[in-house]
């Protein structure tokens, strides 16, 4: 698993981009991502990566 915050968050589309700690890249994630509860801005998470056509995308998402 790896580890971030979120870095930005945009409710009205239902996604948004976490911060991936010792990566430059940032890890798109679909709110259909997250496990359990809702994410915010600058929350620190956990998550799955899977390889998407655009780039990384975060699955299995958990607030810490």
């Amino acid at each position: 698993m790896s580890c971030g915050h979120v870095r930005f968050l945009s409710d009205r589309e239902a996604y948004g981009f976490i911060k991936r700690d010792g990566y430059g890249q940032d890890v798109f994630f679909h709110r259909a991502d997250i496990v359990s509860g809702s994410v915010s801005e600058g929350d620190r998470v956990e998550f799955d990566i899977q390889s998407a056509g655009r780039g990384p995308r975060a699955r299995n998402i958990q607030v810490l």
